[in-house]
């Protein structure tokens, strides 16, 4: 009877880890935004289609950039409270618990953080101050840099019209 007590979680680390959960899905759910957003913007210009609504907003498509802005803040702050949240957790827990909520995360979570691998080495930037290597197995590594190319596909000048592709007497000087 011992021993279950003794393994038994206090409150505040059940709390601490469920924040975990919480915000890797927040920081997942934000990404998830920025892709099919992405991904919705270069299919309008291939198209041909300019204008958009996004949060009941319109918008043209050469404003892209401000929605990739307000989606960038968005996974910054997400990606803050999810550090603090696992600063807490390695606080009040152990190693086993840790490494349980990490497999908990890495095998339910979305695909952004489904298979993740440990990010353990670090380096000291001049900008956020630490930086977390990606490990080239790592899934979500592939993803994001699958990403990187998306969002200024989506940013930058992308137009088509049924005049690019007439042949013309241009088309063969």
């Amino acid at each position: 009877m011992a021993d279950i007590n003794a393994n038994a979680k206090s409150p505040e680390e059940e709390n601490a880890e469920s924040a975990v959960i919480e915000n890797s899905k927040w920081v997942d759910g934000v990404l998830w935004s920025m892709l099919l957003a992405a991904t919705a913007i270069i299919l309008l210009k291939l198209i041909g289609k300019q204008d958009f609504k996004w949060q009941d907003v319109e918008l043209n498509t050469s404003q892209a950039w401000v929605v990739f802005s307000i989606l960038t803040l968005a996974h910054f702050y997400a990606a803050v409270l999810l550090l603090k949240s696992i600063r807490r957790v390695w606080q009040l827990s152990d190693r086993l618990s840790r490494s349980r909520l990490f497999g908990k995360i890495t095998s339910t979570g979305g695909i952004f953080v489904r298979g993740l691998v440990a990010r353990t080495e670090c380096r000291q930037t001049w900008f956020l101050s630490v930086s977390y290597e990606m490990d080239h197995h790592d899934p979500s590594a592939w993803f994001a840099q699958f990403s990187v190319p998306l969002l200024i596909t989506a940013t930058g000048q992308i137009e088509a019209s049924d005049a690019d592709c007439a042949p013309s007497a241009n088309n063969f000087v």
